[in-house]
């Protein structure tokens, strides 16, 4: 009989130094009933200290989820042995919140709790807690917390960083894994999102992951990736990846400080949105009201606002606009003048149609004018006159009482000079245009409140300067004008074209003026010529009741010519002047 009771003292030594594994049958007591709960401080430390367990603090309340799960079902939980493990080294204390206090003393530094709060105690240490948290844990994060308590791992788990914010575009990051103990530590990854991946998934000891992601062109989005490594302390280890919003969406800055800064250095209002992301109403305002294009709430936030989103759970700072307010439906949404920050424009709480909610932000805000539009010329136009082109474009304002005007910037180079400040009408007429040049044009718009929108670029290109049309059709008027007179003075000119024929110079010279002006020919074919050079546009002459564009001159015939500026013009050699 004394060599058999040596025999299990032994047994049971070396089973509180062993590390238990957790399908190891043998070494746990298994038990088909539930876990039996002490209900009193007193007796779970006296029962423990009798049994030399230590005592596992549940406290809760009978109708709370959380408190319900963690006690029925993940204490209860038979892969992994929790339920046996329990039994084996705890003594399960449950604690009713609302009908005994004595779990206060092993809450403390907590500023909050959200049920249950679970501890574990060491009897003959019964004022303090050996781990203590709250909330609910999964069946593996909750065994390996009361494992650990029992037997010290000689490995820990060490990952850096915790939080990891990364662009809207694709890209890499990295997460660093590191054994800080002597023991060898073996781990494993699990992400709980499809637009990232990590490699590797698993390992020994020290390691370094890479985190690849996707490119995000929707709202501001984040991962888990958790890292566990079985029997080490820190195990399991969460990081959190925090992705960007993508272009099309609006930016949410997550702190008053920053929300002040920006709207104090842009002149905009804020706009504070205070709920949380499980809130269906908070995510309803921000992700579907805040976002529409029609009404256009979207555009009126971007150019009067800076979107501050207050997660309620994680930061206090919205309570500053809560006075008066009691209780209140998520989420709180207050219009902030950022040289007042500790007061509120305007506040609601709750849905709103979005109807409504652009009458509360039309009422605290006033829209840019909407973007230059239907100009003309039209862009990209080609044979635009150079005299008299007058630039024209239409622009309206959806705040109807606004008064709008124009800086117009026109150039040579795609990026246009200012030519004309604050012009309150719609067009513009440009100085004398070059012919064959390519010419760039904006308009910036701006209302009574200064806000500014600025036009697109556009473009036109004039016309030749040869043979334009309008050209054509001044030298025909000309024409056209001077017919009746050539025609009724038809005897004299036929008796001096005889005479000229007769009597022709060989040559002449005349100073001109710019116009036109009829000339006489030589008793030869020839071409004129002046001082200086290239002073001549063109040249027409009149023939079977048409006007005929020519570059010479024949004898016996009269022509139009058009002189650009005043020179010399010579027709024939400089032996005779006429």
């Amino acid at each position: 009989m004394r060599q058999l009771t040596i025999l299990f003292v032994t047994t049971i030594f070396l089973l509180g130094n062993a590390l238990v594994q957790p399908n190891d049958a043998n070494a746990l007591t298994q038990k088909n009933d539930g876990i039996i709960w002490q209900t009193s401080k007193d007796d779970a430390i006296s029962l423990a200290q009798s049994e030399g367990k230590k005592v596992l603090l549940l406290a809760g309340r009978d109708t709370c989820g959380n408190t319900n799960y963690m006690k029925n079902t993940v204490c209860e939980t038979t892969s992994p042995e929790i339920k046996s493990f329990i039994e084996q080294y705890y003594v399960p204390w449950y604690c009713d919140v609302d009908s005994d206090n004595s779990f206060w003393q092993y809450a403390a530094g907590l500023q909050s709790i959200t049920l249950p709060l679970i501890c574990i105690i060491d009897p003959d240490d019964s004022n303090n807690y050996i781990d203590q948290t709250t909330a609910t844990q999964s069946p593996t994060t909750f065994y390996n917390r009361i494992h650990m308590a029992i037997f010290v791992p000689d490995a820990t788990l060490s990952v850096t960083p915790s939080v990891i914010e990364v662009s809207e575009l694709s890209g890499t990051t990295a997460i660093a894994i590191a054994n800080t103990n002597t023991g060898t530590m073996n781990w494993e990854v699990i992400e709980d999102a499809d637009w990232l991946t990590v490699s590797p998934v698993s390992g020994v000891d020290d390691q370094t992951l890479t985190v690849s992601y996707n490119t995000n062109s929707s709202f501001s989005r984040k991962a888990t990736i958790t890292i566990s490594a079985d029997y080490a302390r820190n195990s399991p280890f969460d990081v959190t990846i925090i992705q960007a919003s993508g272009p099309e969406v609006l930016k949410w800055v997550t702190s008053k400080e920053e929300a002040i800064n920006l709207a104090t250095n842009e002149g905009k209002k804020i706009l504070l949105l205070a709920g949380r992301d499980t809130c269906g109403n908070t995510r309803y305002m921000q992700k579907t009201v805040c976002e529409k294009t029609s009404p256009n709430i979207k555009q009126r936030i971007q150019a009067n606002f800076i979107p501050w989103y207050c997660d309620v759970d994680s930061n206090t700072e919205y309570r500053t606009y809560t006075d008066g307010l009691g209780g209140f439906t998520l989420p709180l949404i207050c219009i902030i003048n950022p040289l007042d920050s500790d007061n509120y424009i305007d506040r609601t709480t709750a849905t709103q149609t979005a109807e409504d909610f652009l009458v509360r932000l039309q009422e605290n805000s006033n829209q840019a004018p909407d973007e230059p539009s239907s100009s003309y010329p039209e862009d990209n136009a080609n044979d635009i006159s150079t005299q008299n082109t007058i630039l024209t474009w239409d622009c309206s304002d959806s705040d109807t009482n606004d008064t709008l005007v124009y800086d117009i910037y026109m150039g040579i180079t795609s990026n246009p000079l200012l030519v004309m400040a604050n012009q309150s009408v719609s067009q513009y007429t440009p100085a004398e245009l070059q012919h064959s040049v390519t010419y760039y044009w904006k308009v910036v718009a701006r209302d009574n409140h200064g806000n500014e929108t600025v036009g697109p670029i556009w473009q036109f290109t004039t016309s030749d300067i040869c043979y334009s049309q309008e050209e054509l059709n001044d030298a025909v008027a000309l024409a056209e004008a001077a017919k009746d007179l050539i025609i009724s003075e038809k005897d004299a000119i036929i008796s001096e074209y005889e005479t000229m024929i007769n009597n022709c110079p060989m040559a002449y010279t005349a100073t001109l003026t710019e116009g036109w002006h009829m000339m006489s020919a030589i008793n030869k074919t020839a071409t004129p010529v002046t001082d200086p050079e290239g002073a001549i546009s063109a040249m027409f002459e009149y023939n079977n009741g048409a006007y005929f564009p020519i570059t010479e001159c024949r004898p016996g015939r009269g022509f139009w010519v058009k002189i650009n500026q005043e020179c010399v013009f010579k027709l024939g050699s400089d032996q005779i002047t006429r």
